[in-house]
């Protein structure tokens, strides 16, 4: 029997003036591709922008985008498992790369998603050496937020909410001054030690790309918005759920391979000289 696609639920929060049309555009054009029936809700986390554009909801900024998300599902009312929740928000096609190849392995990716029946989150997966604990919830892995989905039994496992309460970040990273950031004791030391190399890395090349530019409160709600990212993956995978990457790059692949075969020869004739 072939399995049954499941209808998607797919947010697009908006913030950024400058990103909005192109972000809406791009993601109406990749869900019409995913060849499966949904609805979208855009939701407005700028209230500066309220009236600007059409959007179906106005979000809350609290916890940027996990507490704008929360208001597009608070407003969907109930929740089934049997359902695929997609989220973007406007940077998705902005900040990173958005050519053919990287949209179609993302699509692979949310295809096959939709089809499964055990809890997941799929999206694009980052990793470190060492595995990180987290309010409790050890991983080495998360998903990266800014365009990822999640089966409806994997948002009901998280009590049908992305956002930590603002106690809970508060107790996480209790304030940030200049280059010195104030854990609480829910985070480990190899977390720390990632996500200060990340937001303030020494050389100026490595981390987040806006690093160095923000006061002291924007670098809070940065750093909180990041632990709430790699909690959800972390809470995804206490309740029994899977984090599932995207489809290797064939490109990439190709490369590598045809790397390997130069070496290979050039070692044949080095011993054979």
């Amino acid at each position: 029997m072939k399995p049954r696609r499941r209808r998607v639920r797919a947010f697009l929060l908006v913030y950024y003036e400058q990103y909005r049309a192109n972000a809406e555009r791009e993601f109406r054009l990749f869900l019409d591709d995913l060849g499966t029936e949904y609805t979208l809700t855009i939701i407005n986390n700028n209230l500066k922008l309220a009236t600007s554009f059409p959007h179906d909801i106005v979000g809350d900024n609290r916890n940027r985008e996990f507490t704008g998300w929360d208001n597009g599902i608070s407003d969907l009312g109930v929740i089934k498992a049997d359902e695929f929740f997609l989220f973007a928000n406007d940077t998705f096609c902005a900040h990173r790369p958005w050519h053919k190849n990287y949209q179609g392995r993302f699509k692979a990716a949310f295809r096959n998603a939709i089809l499964r029946d055990e809890a997941s989150i799929t999206g694009e997966i980052d990793a470190v050496w060492s595995p990180f604990s987290i309010a409790g919830k050890r991983t080495d892995q998360w998903v990266s937020t800014y365009l990822f989905g999640l089966t409806g039994q994997a948002l009901l496992d998280l009590g049908s909410r992305l956002s930590l309460s603002e106690e809970a970040l508060q107790s996480m990273v209790h304030s940030i001054s200049g280059t010195t950031i104030n854990w609480g004791p829910q985070i480990d030391d190899s977390l720390r030690q990632h996500l200060q190399r990340w937001m303030f890395p020494d050389d100026g090349n490595a981390g987040w790309y806006n690093s160095g530019q923000g006061d002291d409160q924007s670098n809070l709600g940065k750093l909180r918005c990041i632990l709430n990212e790699k909690y959800i993956s972390a809470a995804v995978k206490d309740n029994g759920g899977k984090l599932v990457g995207l489809p290797a790059n064939s490109v990439r692949m190709f490369v590598s391979e045809a790397a390997k075969k130069v070496i290979k020869f050039a070692l044949t004739c080095i011993r054979r000289s």
